[in-house]
């Protein structure tokens, strides 16, 4: 059953709070005429910014360049303590682009100064411009570059039905060349791994709002979600990083139907040096310095993937019966080593997507254990073996690791 759209006390408690918090920080906020004529908008691009003067330009190109004759669109940068002029460059050319624009330009307490904030913050002020029943909110970042059919084909994608879509993303190879040639060897066999794993459970639990192909990446780079959709969650993340994932996650838990499509990319900086601390800029010069540390937590072997997809394509049939045999339960509880009442409590939430979630935040076979680089050529051929298996209609087999009950 899909969710309704129902707007949540918490959240417009927490749209309260952040409405407050832009009221005490705003230094200054400037639109253009287009803007200012444009009462509420389909599509509202919500940007954070923090000294990005470098990048900026060819991010609002790409903004400025969409293909908008279906949707009325307003861009939205929240600036976010600029020292570098960022801001004067934004305003100073704000009413020579060709779309509705604004700038908000904020100041936050130092504690408060990291991107999952500022997401937070500017995602809040762009739902106060949008339509409020067929309103949409796109996020990218501003050292990235959007194809110019973004907002088109997300907008088209979330009026179909969709409830998010969730792009891809890949490095801008003109930003780049502090990228040393192991590290993109690196991440050439990382995205091989990740497609392999992705397609494998595809075919083991497939998913028919989200079919393949597809990813399971979320990134604040390339993120486009229903007002109506948005509203049912708590509130927007705002932790310093990962807040995009975090996103998702929530969507998900409340089996909202997410899109993770494949065929519109967004590209970001692959600098080693960036603005959000815990982001990709971290990431990368993290693995320059260390080659060997473990790949993200997805990737994990395959058959520990094959364990995961399995289990989960069994508790979504089973969720689906709403009241299981206790049989079936005891059974399923005895494969993912768990006690049966962890198992009856995680059966008795309503949406599968938050029993799931339950489900493998508990079990102790389905802690995630990334694996080393070094064993990546290796994975990638177990996952090819067991890809071409179930393609053939070949049921690998699995069995649960060798853990102790858990309580």
């Amino acid at each position: 059953m899909r969710p309704g759209h129902v707007e949540g006390a918490r959240f417009i408690w927490a749209h309260d709070a952040a409405t407050a918090v832009l009221r005490s920080r705003t230094i200054a906020r400037i639109e253009n005429t287009l803007a200012a004529d444009m009462q509420l908008a389909d599509v509202v691009v919500a940007v954070p910014v923090h000294n990005e003067l470098e990048r900026i330009e060819r991010c609002v190109l790409a903004l400025s360049g969409q293909m908008l004759a279906t949707f009325h669109t307003k861009l939205l940068f929240l600036v976010n303590d600029c020292t570098d002029g960022t801001a004067h460059w934004l305003f100073s050319r704000l009413e020579k682009l060709p779309v509705a624009a604004e700038v908000i330009q904020v100041t936050l307490p130092r504690a408060q100064r990291s991107a999952g904030r500022a997401r937070w913050l500017a995602n809040h002020a762009a739902i106060d411009r949008l339509e409020p029943l067929g309103g949409m909110l796109f996020m990218t970042d501003a050292d990235s570059c959007v194809p110019m059919d973004w907002i088109q084909r997300y907008g088209c994608l979330l009026q179909q039905g969709w409830d998010a879509v969730a792009g891809s993303v890949d490095i801008n190879r003109e930003d780049c060349d502090q990228i040393v040639p192991s590290l993109e060897q690196r991440n050439h066999l990382e995205c091989s791994y990740t497609t392999l794993i992705d397609e494998l459970e595809s075919l083991v639990d497939p998913v028919e709002h989200d079919p393949w192909p597809r990813h399971f990446n979320a990134s604040g780079a390339n993120l486009a979600a229903k007002l109506t959709a948005i509203r049912q969650l708590e509130d927007f993340p705002s932790m310093a990083c990962g807040e995009d994932r975090a996103f998702v996650h929530a969507m998900e838990a409340l089996d909202m139907w997410v899109r993770h499509d494949t065929l519109t990319t967004v590209h970001t900086s692959g600098r080693l040096f960036g603005r959000a601390e815990g982001g990709m800029a971290d990431t990368l010069r993290y693995r320059t310095h260390v080659p060997d540390s473990q790949c993200d937590e997805r990737l994990e072997p395959a058959d520990q993937a094959l364990l995961r997809a399995s289990l989960r394509a069994t508790w979504r049939q089973l969720h689906l019966r709403r009241k299981p045999e206790r049989e079936v339960i005891e059974r399923f509880a005895s494969d993912v080593g768990l006690s049966l009442a962890v198992v009856a409590s995680a059966a008795g939430l309503e949406t599968f997507g938050a029993s799931w979630h339950a489900l493998e935040a508990a079990s102790p076979y389905l802690v995630r254990q990334p694996i080393a680089p070094s064993r990546l050529n290796l994975e990638i051929r177990r996952a090819t073996d067991l890809v071409h298996a179930v393609r053939r209609g070949v049921t690998p087999t699995w069995s649960a690791p060798n853990l102790e009950l858990s309580a």
